[in-house]
């Protein structure tokens, strides 16, 4: 899971995706960047370092360039909450609502 920062909606973000994963057998990794986009590339670099099924995203503000290697490891990639972008999923709801809506 990439994020920009652990904050409060990231952290429930997290805590959803692990008890979700960990039903099905995954367990979940967190790389927060701080807001610092040399730190999203150091983030980058490690995750395509290790061995992994998926990438869930949640950040809007992800650096092109970084998207672009991110896309290169050709794993299954989740935007959560995030503008649309082309070749990637996205999942947004609506927390009091319960409405779910993919892309």
């Amino acid at each position: 899971l990439l994020v920009p920062q652990m904050s409060g909606f990231y952290a429930e973000v997290f805590s959803g995706l692990q008890v979700t994963a960990n039903r099905f057998g995954y367990s979940v990794s967190i790389y927060s960047a701080n807001n610092s986009i040399e730190q999203e590339e150091m983030n980058i670099r490690s995750l395509c370092s290790l061995p992994c099924d998926g990438i869930v995203v949640a950040s809007g503000f992800l650096d092109p360039a970084h998207l672009q290697t991110l896309r290169e490891t050709n794993l299954p990639m989740v935007s959560v909450l995030c503008c649309h972008r082309e070749g990637i999923s996205s999942l947004s709801w609506l927390k009091d609502t319960k409405l779910f809506s993919r892309r």
